[in-house]
């Protein structure tokens, strides 16, 4: 009887482990490599081991990229978005023609970190540089330069991670503590944002709520860094990550007329527990130190995030790359990915294999950020 019990008993334990394994498998992602200069798709066939050339499904065309990429729907169709340079560039999927392609002139310092089509065709940019703009679709497919000069610009201090909620018909764009609601009107070269509410998130930023600094300059970098949509049945659900934490946020449950002086809306968040706090030998290494240097332990610094949190189909995949001093940080375009599939799963950075996704060691890849394909992709 006691053999029968422990062979039932490893029976669900399996039965757990490759149910959990159920929601994940088969999923694809999408990069842009660097090494290959191409938006690429891997399918996720076996979580066991690393991922090879045989589970590239797609490649677009070579480009010099930059550090945005994300499935989008771009003239009614299907499509793969990537920032570029000084510019964006969309991909039918999975053909592989350019539906959009233009690269701002005239403005060095630039570094375009979000972008996000609209339905009439234009494309808005968030450059961390601190501003957030307008592309508009070219004449022609050679017709790719929009001068600077002929773009509207709209400040926002380290603008990152654009995200729209269809319903609310409402941008949302993260500034460096803060996150900024636009209205969108118009169309092409007369399109325009307007600002309808700015949200505070310093009280969920731990390093000013703790360390009292709440101010961000080119040596740290841990305000706001994605905004995007999770799948599912809630249009108005998003993920919010920062260089420490990961959140959600549901901007109908966002009670806007809790409104204290200054302007700034107190904003609503809850944690999103599998990536909330992300162990990791940099963090355990600076743990003695951390005082003194005035640093959050265990960040997640999650670039990019996406996919469902809730149901048989939970399956949420992050890129990490934690900062926790100038002399101490992980490389930006480490080819590490994590998943999870139930808000039971706890993942680090590099402690353990526990809910990686690794890259076979021989395969030439880079990348910054990383997005699940819908499944009806």
């Amino acid at each position: 009887m006691r053999m029968v019990k422990g062979w039932l008993v490893l029976f669900l334990v399996c039965l757990a482990v490759s149910s959990s394994f159920a929601a994940c498998l088969n999923r694809r992602i999408v990069l842009y490599n660097r090494s290959a200069r191409a938006i690429e798709v891997y399918r996720l066939s076996d979580l066991g081991r690393s991922l090879r050339d045989a589970d590239r499904v797609w490649q677009s065309p070579p480009f010099d990229g930059g550090s945005e990429v994300k499935p989008v729907r771009y003239q009614g169709g299907k499509a793969l978005l990537a920032t570029t340079r000084y510019g964006v560039v969309i991909f039918s999927y999975p053909d592989r023609t350019v539906l959009f392609h233009r690269e701002i002139t005239g403005y060095a310092a630039m570094n375009i970190h979000s972008a996000l089509p609209m339905d009439d065709g234009n494309v808005l940019i968030a450059d961390s540089a601190g501003y957030v703009g307008i592309l508009y679709p070219g004449q022609s497919t050679d017709d790719v330069d929009q001068p600077s000069a002929q773009t509207q610009w709209y400040p926002l201090s380290y603008a990152h991670g654009l995200a729209y909620d269809p319903i609310y018909q409402a941008v949302y764009v993260g500034g460096y503590v803060t996150l900024h609601r636009y209205r969108y009107g118009g169309s092409g070269s007369g399109a325009v944002l307007s600002l309808m509410s700015a949200y505070d998130l310093s009280a969920y930023y731990r390093r000013c709520a703790v360390f009292g600094i709440c101010q961000e300059d080119a040596d740290w970098e841990d305000g706001v860094h994605d905004v995007y949509p999770v799948e599912g049945d809630n249009p108005h659900l998003f993920f919010l990550t920062t260089g420490e934490r990961v959140f959600l946020f549901d901007a109908s449950q966002q009670r806007d007329n809790d409104r204290p002086s200054g302007g700034l809306i107190k904003i609503a968040l809850t944690e999103y527990a599998p990536f909330y706090r992300l162990d990791s030998q940099y963090s355990r290494q600076e743990r003695a130190a951390s005082l003194r240097d005035r640093v959050v332990l265990k960040k997640g610094g999650v670039k990019a995030i996406s996919g469902a949190i809730s149901g048989d189909a939970a399956c949420v995949l992050a890129r990490p790359a934690p900062f926790f001093t100038p002399d101490l940080q992980y490389d930006y375009y480490e080819p590490r990915l994590l998943y999870a599939e139930s808000l039971a799963d706890t993942a680090d950075v590099d402690l353990t294999d526990q809910h990686h996704l690794q890259f076979d060691r021989g395969l030439a890849i880079a990348f910054y950020k990383a997005r699940l394909l819908p499944d009806d992709f």
